[in-house]
Order: structure tokens, then sequence, then C-alpha cells
């Protein structure tokens, strides 16, 4: 009982599954080019700081990740280059980022509604 229209459909079925086929394909391609980037990251993160400047590196990426995120081009392009810091220059590099970073005071006013009452002769 094969019939023009069962047929036409199960190739509608074969291409929709090749098609599924090929996007979980290429979505498994994106997520080991994004290890691959995570690892090399990882990787001169690593090699560009020293064991404790990689400590505090850390540190700040737990307590403020925002922060650390402005500071990792810096170190990884340090790394690429072969540099290694020290302690001591990822001090010096957290002060110039923290002077750069100071907010500017901002003063916050408040304006209070004046409401004219009609009644002011209010019964208490």
């Amino acid at each position: 009982m094969n019939t023009k229209g069962d047929v036409s459909g199960g190739g509608n079925a074969m291409a929709a599954a090749a098609k599924q086929q090929q996007q979980m394909e290429q979505m498994e391609r994106k997520q080991q080019q994004k290890e691959a980037y995570e690892e090399a990251r990882q990787t001169l993160l690593h090699n560009a700081l020293d064991q404790n400047a990689l400590a505090r590196y850390n540190s700040i990426l737990m307590t403020k990740p925002e922060y650390a995120q402005k500071l990792e081009p810096f170190i990884i392009r340090a790394g690429q280059s072969g540099q290694q810091i020290s302690d001591a220059q990822f001090k010096q590099l957290l002060e110039q980022f923290s002077q750069q970073a100071k907010p500017k005071s901002s003063k916050v006013n408040f304006q209070r509604r004046r409401v004219d009452s009609d009644d002011d002769d209010d019964d208490f």
C-alpha cells in the first residue's frame, strides 16, 4: 500500500533527521571549539602568572569576576609574549587598574514634593 504521499512523507522525515543530525554535529563542534579556547586561555593564564600572582588572580576572579575580566587581556598578552608576571608586578597592575576604575564621585539630590493643602486647619 505504498502511495505517492507515503513515499514523500518518508523523504521529508529523512531530510528532517539529516538536518537535525547536522545541527547536533555543529553544536558539538562549537562546544569543542569553546573547550579548546578555554583550555588555551587557562594555559596562558597559568604560564603568565607565578604561583602567588595566580592565587591572587583566582581570589579576584571569585570575588569580583568583572574586574578579573578586565585584567585578563593584559595577563594573556604577557603569556603570549613569554613573560611571567610576579606577584609584585601583579599588585602594580592591580593598582593601575584600581586608579583607572575609581568611579567619579556622584551626588544625589533629593527633591521633596511640596504639597499645598487647601485645608490648613486640620482637626487633630
